[in-house]
């Protein structure tokens, strides 16, 4: 433990005398985590619940400075907080109190998710004389986010391919034509069809099948940008919807489309061999909408298949 500077007592006793017993108890009665910090940023006050949250005793902590690396606080990005990103030392530099959610180290270790809140401590002259931080664990909270996102993919996502769903894809294409006829955002829509799984289905059977539309929405997935949306339209269609694009880049999509997934093939056990789609495309057009876009483009991708049965 560092050496303790002699005035050490006096700066304990400008938090509005922690010494007395009132306010020990008030305050180790918290739940959440509370320590103060003297204008050097030196920890002089530590309680229980900051013990109990972090696995640090007050003897341990107190006397240190609060960048000494015991709770070495990181952003969700793990950058470091301790010097410029940190709370505490901007409120106690401008005197604004600060949130925000951090990763603290605890002593066994771990990384804990905690929302920290720090607010400057003046004394009775209106002088700055230190800064409170209160935290508390946010696990729950970061479970209840996990488990809300998990139920949002769950009912957007096709459990076979992993692709967005057509009810979301329906949901997106429609706000697409929403901006197109508000400020003339262009967008395309491509309609894919497999080639042939009757035909898997029936010599193969219905896992081979499976086997097949997996491998070509993960095709699909790999071949677009992320800004664009791939779903799983149903059984064996697939909409693309291309942002910002023109005609000649959605013709080179349509090709690269067909090209791309030409090259994939269905797992060595099933013998099957190589895989197709026929794709048909289009530009959004004023005065459409989502039925009248995605029924153009179905009726393209009927003329291509057609097309490549009679060899023309």
């Amino acid at each position: 433990m560092p050496e303790i500077p002699e005035d050490f007592p006096e700066k304990i006793a400008k938090f509005y005398d922690l010494s007395d017993s009132f306010y020990k108890t008030l305050i180790n009665s918290l739940d959440n985590g509370v320590y103060l910090v003297d204008q050097d940023r030196r920890v002089v006050y530590w309680n229980q619940s900051a013990g109990r949250l972090s696995g640090y005793s007050a003897n341990e902590i107190v006397g240190h400075f609060c960048g000494d690396g015991f709770l070495q606080h990181v952003d969700f990005e793990g950058r470091l907080l301790c010097g410029d990103g940190c709370p505490l030392k901007a409120t106690m530099e401008d005197g604004s109190p600060r949130e925000a959610d951090v990763f603290m180290k605890h002593k066994d270790g771990h990384r804990v998710p905690v929302r920290v809140r720090a607010n400057p401590v003046y004394d009775r002259r209106g002088e700055l004389i230190g800064a409170v931080e209160t935290f508390h664990d946010i696990t729950p909270d970061m479970d209840a986010r996990v488990r809300i996102q998990q139920l949002y993919e769950a009912a957007n996502t096709d459990p076979l391919t992993g692709l967005t769903n057509r009810r979301m894809a329906e949901q997106v294409i429609e706000d697409a034509c929403s901006q197109w006829n508000r400020y003339r955002m262009p967008f395309a829509i491509l309609f894919i069809d497999m080639d042939d799984l009757k035909k898997i289905n029936d010599s193969l059977g219905h896992n081979a099948g499976d086997a097949a539309i997996r491998t070509v929405g993960r095709s699909l997935r790999s071949l677009f940008r992320n800004e664009d949306i791939v779903s799983r339209w149903g059984g064996d269609e697939f909409i693309v919807m291309l942002k910002n694009v023109d005609k000649p880049l959605l013709e080179k999509m349509i090709e690269k489309t067909m090209t791309g997934v030409s090259t994939a093939e269905l797992p060595p056990e099933y013998a099957w061999g190589r895989l197709s789609v026929s794709v048909g495309g289009t530009m959004v057009q004023g005065g459409d909408t989502p039925e009248t876009i995605i029924a153009r483009a179905d009726e393209c991708m009927y003329q291509a298949k057609q097309r490549k049965k009679s060899g023309s």
